[in-house]
């Protein structure tokens, strides 16, 4: 004896008023906020520095957490001002303290850890400057 069962077309109105217990296939919850990461520094208490990583977290809790395990913003934001405003870094070679120079990068650091060495010549030689 061969059992044959046809299965009636169903709309997709007729799907969605399914009970949700009784549906084969169930969409995945809507995150309640969008992806984020926030990524940033901070120094706790002892002068310690951290990189700390949110995924997934609003803006607030983040600074909650923060500022439960001892970590306080670096200054303020004056009244009025929305963002902090960061000065851009100078980024240049070190200057030799006898010259008043700027110093050229090695190809390798040295044993005590310089990048960087002074080119004026001093007589026959060169200055031993190294930074």
């Amino acid at each position: 004896m061969t059992y044959q069962r046809t299965i009636p077309p169903t709309s997709e109105r007729d799907a969605e008023q399914e009970p949700e217990d009784q549906r084969l296939f169930h969409e995945p919850p809507a995150p309640a906020y969008p992806h984020l990461t926030i990524s940033t520094h901070v120094i706790d208490p002892d002068g310690f520095v951290w990189s700390v990583t949110f995924t997934d977290t609003p803006l607030a809790a983040a600074a909650a957490v923060l500022q439960k395990r001892g970590c306080r913003p670096v200054a303020p934001l004056p009244p009025g001002s929305s963002s902090p405003s960061i000065a851009p870094a100078v980024a240049g070679p070190p200057l030799c303290p006898a010259h008043q120079k700027a110093m050229k990068p090695m190809q390798h650091a040295d044993k005590h850890g310089r990048t960087h060495w002074c080119t004026q010549k001093v007589g026959d030689d060169y200055c031993q400057e190294r930074a």
